[in-house]
């Protein structure tokens, strides 16, 4: 009998979906084995990419203080299946999960979908993601989930040139080198 996983994510630039695609290709690959179900977590008023300077500084209470938006439903595929395994990929916002997680760990949905399932988080995040994973924990605990592991991507960068280059790419879309007004490199974001 095929293990049922289910791989859950927001996602706005592609970056966390192809991260967590490729932690999932191995279940994939063994497609007699196993049953991969992705369910992208949706609002039913999404945010900007890229992110207009004021929405992106104006987030900041309303993440922090993990105010919930709406939620689209969850596909009936996902709702009606009992999974053996859930790859829970999520960004760090403001050292919280990011709204659209916290939209779905505060919907009706989630308990149904992660009572007692084994649950590896996956983090894709610059260097201040413990803040966040230890509250995901109280809402998967609160959920009754099993946490069984966690993964954290971390960009290497110090903090200045990560909060930098983040900006950025969260107001621009641009994540290529810029250059000074002498032409050399001032700093690059890495994927």
């Amino acid at each position: 009998m095929k293990k049922n996983i289910l791989v859950i994510y927001y996602t706005q630039s592609g970056q966390l979906e192809d991260i967590v695609k490729n932690i999932a290709r191995p279940f994939e690959e063994k497609n007699e084995e196993y049953d991969v179900t992705y369910y992208n977590i949706r609002l039913k008023k999404d945010f900007p990419f890229p992110w207009p300077g004021d929405v992106f500084f104006d987030t900041f209470p309303e993440s922090y203080l993990q105010i919930p938006s709406e939620i689209l439903p969850p596909p009936d595929e996902v709702l009606n299946k009992k999974f053996d395994l859930i790859i829970f990929g999520y960004q760090v916002w403001y050292l919280t999960p990011s709204i659209p997680i916290i939209s779905f760990l505060k919907s009706s949905f989630a308990q149904n979908i992660l009572k007692d399932t084994p649950v590896v988080t996956v983090s894709g995040t610059r260097n201040m993601w413990m803040f966040s994973q230890e509250k995901l924990k109280v809402y998967l605990k609160q959920m009754q989930a099993r946490l069984v592991g966690n993964i954290a991507l971390v960009d290497r960068h110090d903090n200045y040139t990560s909060v930098l280059t983040i900006l950025r790419w969260m107001t621009t879309g641009k994540k290529e080198k810029i250059r000074n007004a002498s032409g050399s490199r001032s700093f690059r974001r890495r994927n």
